[in-house]
């Protein structure tokens, strides 16, 4: 994906690549629906398409939680339907069995790792944990629709909705100057003619 700032455009507004990019240009065509769902995300979190796309993208391409953030001892961020819980103590984790059992308001709760999401998962009642409020909110809703959840229901609904008022809450107090506008990719209409894909 094309690396750039709000300053490195040209008259007509399109990013100009750099002597050096950080990263590669790349074009992704992207179904209305899919478009739909990432604006309606990218408001509540007040972050740009592209910004959302490459945190999706990282957390798919982790091969689950990094062994430190299951480690006896570790701090988990909890949140159900209500909102954020009270921390939670990782207790014991299985890596091989993808289980993690902590303690927390209630005594020894037992997890299921998500794989590749970086989250763990209660079904009753219906909760996620993650090493961080940021791993947590930026994947719960794919995270939840790969376990085979129905993100219509009221109770998926809810939790996700909670994620993103956590969200609201934490960029609020971090202040004006702790978010990133800048855009890693550019999105341009497509105007409907057929793309051939190069071999």
């Amino acid at each position: 994906m094309a690396a750039g700032r709000r300053g490195d455009r040209d008259q007509q507004g399109r990013f100009v690549e750099k002597q050096s990019p950080l990263a590669r240009r790349v074009e992704v065509w992207l179904e209305p629906d899919f478009i739909e769902v990432l604006d309606r995300h990218c408001a509540p979190l007040k972050e740009g398409r592209g910004r959302l796309i490459q945190r999706l993208l990282q957390q798919l391409l982790k091969d689950g939680m990094e062994p430190d953030h299951l480690a006896p001892g570790r701090s988990l961020v909890r949140i159900s339907a209500q909102g954020l819980q009270a921390d939670t103590q990782v207790m014991t984790a299985d890596q091989q069995e993808g289980r993690v059992l902590t303690t927390g308001p209630e005594p020894w709760l037992e997890w299921t790792s998500l794989e590749g999401w970086n989250l763990l998962l209660r079904r009753e009642p219906l909760e996620l944990a993650a090493a961080s409020l940021l791993d947590l909110v930026a994947v719960a809703e794919p995270a939840l629709m790969s376990a085979g959840f129905d993100t219509e229901s009221p109770e998926v609904g809810a939790l996700i909705a909670a994620c993103a008022e956590a969200q609201a809450v934490a960029l609020e107090q971090a202040g004006p100057d702790s978010g990133d506008d800048d855009e890693d990719l550019e999105f341009i209409p497509w105007d409907g003619t057929p793309q051939v894909v190069k071999s």
